[in-house]
């Protein structure tokens, strides 16, 4: 632990405090980071530590489920500051949270909001004039629409430091081939989305990313 101290304080040019806590670590760290009006909390990878253990059993994880501020999951050695940020979005209100706070942690990155096509045609058309073709086409062109739509209106005024990344593809897995392909930094994404997740549950897609994605993960609840 005084190594640790030591190498933060050689790396951060600050203050650093030293905190040892009794119990399990993944209630009494969130506990402690409130106690302390802590606004982020940082671990490990959340990766399972054993074959088959879920990820909800890795502290980790569990420190996610419980926090109410955002936590970062660092997977490399920090070599110099964040210089490209993808934020995985569903145009829900924890999705709005995660750029907020992606654009006020990072203000100078570029950044990548990174959205995924869930194309899902109404097969109830009753004209039988339309194939199916014509069917797909229709609501790929409507779904695509809409993402422009909503893309607007989170990349706000930002101009060319925000890009819009439209895939089709479930979300963890289109994140996922983005980070493959472009190599961002760190990925942001909200705790959970459209499907309204209850207090304790960090939602499939954040479940995915915090457990097989390559880079830093920064996870934000949303806190309505």
């Amino acid at each position: 632990m005084a190594e640790l101290e030591q190498r933060a304080r050689s790396q951060l040019k600050q203050a650093v405090s030293r905190h040892i806590l009794i119990g399990d670590p993944g209630d009494r760290v969130v506990q402690h980071a409130q106690a302390i009006k802590s606004e982020l909390v940082v671990t490990g990878p959340a990766h399972s530590r054993m074959p088959g253990e879920k990820l909800f059993g890795s502290t980790a994880a569990r420190i996610l489920r419980t926090a109410h501020l955002p936590v970062l999951s660092v997977r490399r050695r920090a070599l110099d500051a964040y210089g490209h940020v993808a934020v995985s979005v569903d145009f829900s209100t924890a999705s709005r949270e995660a750029v907020d706070v992606a654009q006020a942690l990072f203000p100078a990155a570029e950044m990548s909001l990174v959205h995924a096509l869930e194309v899902d045609p109404d097969w109830s058309d009753t004209d039988t004039r339309k194939s199916i073709n014509d069917i797909e086409v229709a609501e790929r062109a409507k779904a695509r629409h809409i993402a422009e739509r909503e893309m607007a209106s989170l990349a706000g005024g930002a101009g060319a430091r925000i890009r819009s990344v439209m895939l089709e593809g479930r979300p963890a897995a289109v994140v996922a081939d983005f980070v493959e392909r472009e190599r961002p930094d760190i990925v942001v994404t909200g705790t959970h989305g459209v499907t309204g997740e209850q207090l304790g549950v960090i939602g499939s897609t954040a479940e995915s990313l915090l457990a097989t994605l390559t880079c830093d993960v920064l996870a934000v609840r949303s806190v309505k």
